[in-house]
């Protein structure tokens, strides 16, 4: 899936979380966009990202592909 894909994906199920003051993670669990990529099982999402903050850069890029060449990620900023 494309990075501007999936940040759209991602917005549009959190804006109507926001809006209907529901789950983000139930709305997503809905989206097809998303759960060709991620299947529920493998939501092992931590609560809080200071403990975990490395797992999440490799999430993202086992979800939605590695970083285009020159940009930075989380893990890589310099």
């Amino acid at each position: 899936m494309p990075r501007d894909d999936a940040y759209k994906a991602v917005q549009e199920n959190a804006m109507a979380a926001w809006e209907s003051e529901t789950s983000f993670r139930d709305s997503v669990a809905r989206d097809a966009r998303i759960t060709k990529y991620l299947n529920r099982p493998n939501w092992s999402i931590p609560s809080t990202c200071s403990a975990n903050c490395g797992m999440w850069n490799n999430l993202f890029e086992r979800v939605f592909g590695a970083h285009p060449a020159g940009e930075k990620g989380i893990a890589n900023k310099a």
